[in-house]
C-alpha cells in the first residue's frame, strides 16, 4: 500500500540528526587514570586552548535512543497515511434545501463541484448519493459517474423555510453504512441544528440584504396610494433600486441608500384602475425577499 504524508513539512525535523551527530563526536570525554596519591597529578588546565576536536565513535545507548526520538518524531510529524490502491468509498451529499442558500448559491456549488472532483483525484473510488433535505423528494442522483453527480446539482434549487433535516441525514447514513462519508452542503459553518456526526461543507460568508417588510393600498386626502417598508439588515450601509411593477409595465427605477439596519418608508399613487402591483428591489445578494405584491 502506498503512504502518503499529510504533512511533509515535518521532515524538516530531520535536520536536527546531522546536530545530534555533530554534537556527539564533538562532546568531551573524560579519561580514567589510575593513581596512588593526589600530589602526583599534574593540575588539569581549566581552558582548552585546541578547542573542540573529534573523537572516536563509541558505541552509546544514549545516542541510538536520541536518534530514534528524533526519527519517530519526524516520521510522526509528517502525518504518514497508508491508503489502498483502489479504495471504493461510499459517498453522501446531502444539500440544505433552505431558502437562505439562494445567496451565494452559484458561489456554492462552483465550490462543490471543487470539492467532489476532489474526492476523486485521491485515488479513491467513491459511489455517490446525492439528496436534499426536502424528505418528500427523491434523489437527486445515486452511482458512481462523478460527471452526473456534478450535473446534478444543477437541479437543486433551495426554496424550504425551517425544516427538519434529521430525516434525510439518516437515510443518507443508511445509504452509506456506518464507514461511508455523509456530506452536509449547507449556509451554516457550525451546521444547523440535527446535523449530527455528518461533515458539514460550507462556504457562505455575510451578504447584504435589504427585503420588504410589508405594504398596503389606502386612500388619501389625494386620492389611492400605497406604501411600504424596506428594511437594510446588513451591519453595513447598502444601495438598492426599487421600481413599481403593473403587469407589464415597469415603473422608473428609484435608488435607496440605506443604512445599517435602517429602516424606510416608501410611498407612491395607485391608480385607480389598477387591480394589483409588485415593488422589486434589485441590487442585493438575495433575492427571495426582493418582491411585494400589493392589492
Amino acid at each position: 500500500m502506498p503512504v502518503i504524508f499529510g504533512n511533509p513539512w515535518g521532515a524538516l525535523a530531520l535536520l536536527a540528526v546531522p546536530a545530534l551527530v555533530a554534537i556527539w563526536f564533538l562532546r568531551k570525554r573524560r579519561q580514567s587514570r589510575i593513581i596512588t596519591t593526589l600530589f602526583l597529578v599534574a593540575e588539569p588546565e581549566r581552558i582548552s586552548r585546541t578547542g573542540a576536536v573529534w573523537t572516536r565513535f563509541r558505541q552509546s545507548a544514549a545516542f541510538w535512543s536520541l536518534l530514534a526520538a528524533l526519527l519517530l518524531a519526524a516520521w510522526l510529524l509528517a502525518e504518514p497515511r497508508w491508503r489502498r490502491t483502489q479504495t471504493v468509498l461510499p459517498v453522501a451529499v446531502v444539500l440544505d434545501d433552505s431558502w437562505s442558500l439562494q445567496a451565494g448559491l452559484g458561489k456554492t456549488k462552483e465550490a462543490l463541484r471543487a470539492k467532489l472532483k476532489g474526492i476523486t483525484s485521491q485515488g479513491i473510488t467513491p459511489t455517490w448519493f446525492v439528496l436534499t433535505t426536502d424528505a418528500n423528494r427523491g434523489a437527486l442522483y445515486r452511482g458512481s459517474n462523478t460527471d452526473l453527480v456534478l450535473a446534478s446539482l444543477d437541479s437543486w434549487d433551495p426554496k424550504k423555510g425551517t425544516h427538519d433535516i434529521r430525516a434525510s441525514l439518516d437515510s443518507a447514513r443508511s445509504a452509506v453504512g456506518v464507514d461511508g462519508v455523509v456530506l452536509l452542503v449547507t449556509d451554516e459553518p457550525k451546521g444547523p441544528e440535527g446535523a449530527g456526526s455528518a461533515d458539514i461543507f460550507s462556504v457562505s460568508s455575510p451578504e447584504p440584504n435589504a427585503a420588504w417588510l410589508g405594504g398596503r393600498v389606502e386612500r388619501a386626502a389625494t386620492g389611492w396610494k400605497w406604501s411600504a417598508w424596506v428594511r437594510n439588515f446588513a451591519d453595513k450601509p447598502i444601495a438598492v433600486t426599487c421600481r413599481v411593477v403593473q403587469g407589464a409595465a415597469q415603473g422608473k427605477e428609484e435608488t435607496l441608500e440605506l443604512p445599517a439596519g435602517a429602516l424606510r418608508q416608501m410611498s407612491g399613487p395607485w391608480p385607480e384602475e389598477w387591480t394589483g402591483a409588485r415593488l422589486v428591489l434589485s441590487g442585493d445578494s438575495f433575492a427571495g425577499d426582493n418582491e411585494l405584491p400589493l392589492q
